[in-house]
């Protein structure tokens, strides 16, 4: 997962340097695929928007040794599963 975020970023990286540049060619047409070292790749659809077990273990845990407050892990719950 981190080869294909390091793509997107680098595709964002390159708009911004395109921008900063001055140059009055339009900007490279780049999509994070080419930055992929598996080129194939397609991301895979989600099956759920919400936490999975072990993500929802591990709040539980922080949340009950007080590591975590409680309106922390309630606006995580509700930016996990979305606006309502």
């Amino acid at each position: 997962m981190q080869s294909v975020t390091a793509a997107r970023l680098t595709t964002v990286l390159i708009q911004i340097a395109h921008g900063y540049s001055g140059s009055k060619r339009p900007a490279p047409k780049v999509q994070p695929r080419d930055f992929l070292p598996f080129p194939d790749w397609k991301p895979t659809a989600a099956v759920s928007d919400g936490p999975d077990g072990p993500t929802k273990f591990i709040l539980s845990e922080l949340v009950r040794t007080q590591c975590l407050p409680l309106h922390v892990y309630a606006a995580l719950a509700t930016a996990a599963t979305g606006p309502t």
